[in-house]
């Protein structure tokens, strides 16, 4: 893990990173809980130098589990679910140490062209095989509103997915797989990854 910021340069954003400076302590994987926002399901050693690992990951309880459809206050999608009582839930990574928060699996990248793409990854719990197709659209803490393209075959336990967003975009594509080139990043809580990320949309 390294710790990193937005910025601007020469009128273009770039991702900083550094070496993680918050000391040894330990790393909580945890699932996004529809009940108590999220529960624990495993804990590992984090090192001085940010590295850390986990042999396996946890299943969570059916109880903290929600079906994909659910909207909420902020969101609302047009989802097409081969098994509308499919349940899910996504997974969080925590670091309690000398610096504690959520952290993310997140790149920056730019094309030859000079496009800039975020690109993000994010685990996925299933109950069993489904297929989630459509759109979800979420206002923003600055009311704007951004928009997920989903187009997901998920087979039952976690799943590796990907949220890519072009810099300008107000839409999001979130596909099957592991995202590439992409660390585990903890920003400062006043960074603006909220602005960024992209875990408010995986199927709330």
């Amino acid at each position: 893990m390294v710790e990193g910021k937005f910025d601007s340069q020469n009128g273009q954003v770039i991702l900083r990173t550094s070496a993680w400076t918050g000391g040894a302590g330990s790393v909580v994987f945890a699932a996004r809980s529809a009940q108590d926002g999220s529960v624990a399901l495993g804990r590992t050693p984090l090192g001085a130098d940010g590295k850390f690992s986990f042999a396996t990951l946890a299943d969570p309880k059916d109880s903290d589990l929600q079906k994909i459809a659910v909207s909420s206050e902020n969101c609302s999608n047009t989802f097409v679910i081969s098994d509308p009582a499919a349940l899910n839930t996504t997974a969080a990574f925590y670091a309690e140490a000398q610096k504690s928060g959520w952290f993310e699996s997140a790149a920056l990248n730019v094309s030859s062209d000079g496009d800039l793409t975020v690109t993000t990854g994010v685990l996925i719990y299933a109950d069993r095989a489904v297929t989630v197709k459509g759109m979800e659209t979420c206002k923003q803490q600055d009311s704007s509103l951004l928009t997920a393209d989903f187009d997901l075959t998920l087979v039952r336990g976690w799943n590796s997915t990907t949220g890519t967003i072009k810099a300008g975009s107000s839409v999001v594509a979130v596909r099957n797989g592991s995202p590439a080139g992409v660390q585990w990043i903890y920003f400062a809580p006043d960074s603006e990854l909220a602005s960024l990320s992209l875990n408010n949309f995986f199927l709330r």
